[in-house]
């Protein structure tokens, strides 16, 4: 099966106009949006400031709350057969065992700091909110799309 670009692009503009199509989740979208812009213009303020531990602890933390509100709030435990709760499940467990990792200083600090990193955790936070509100199906174009995404916001702050 060939991947069709419209589709990229169509999961593309979803991701980038989801908070525009859904201002009733704005209130929950706030601190996940917020945290990246300021986070980001920070760290591109002091380019040469790295992240700390208790930052990355943080981080994950987010991560970590995101994907368990998330799984509460659309009742996703009992529908464990969906993609959307295997993906906040996944999300929900990787980032535990990132906060593990980062709390106990298990990892390498550059490891650490680039996976714990607020560009990383913020992002997967927004676009696991936005595949799981707007019902739009996990698949190659989603995950291409999100790349895209990221690449678009990475571009954006390092070149501002």
């Amino acid at each position: 099966m060939m991947l069709s670009y419209t589709l990229v692009l169509h999961r593309l503009e979803t991701l980038l106009l989801f908070p525009v199509n859904n201002p009733e989740l704005i209130p929950s979208l706030m601190p996940i949006i917020v945290g990246f812009i300021v986070l980001e213009l920070y760290f591109g303020k002091y380019k040469y400031e790295e992240l700390g531990w208790n930052s990355a602890v943080g981080n994950s933390t987010m991560l970590v709350t995101t994907a368990l509100s998330l799984i509460i709030e659309k009742n996703l435990i009992g529908s464990i057969k969906t993609l959307e709760a295997r993906t906040a499940l996944f999300i929900l467990i990787a980032g535990l065992i990132i906060l593990i990792f980062d709390y106990f200083h298990i990892w390498r600090r550059k490891i650490a700091f680039n996976i714990s990193s607020a560009f990383v955790t913020y992002l997967t936070s927004y676009v696991l909110i936005t595949v799981t509100y707007s019902s739009i199906p996990i698949g190659i174009a989603t995950i291409m799309a999100a790349v895209l995404f990221g690449g678009i916001l990475f571009l954006v702050f390092n070149f501002l």
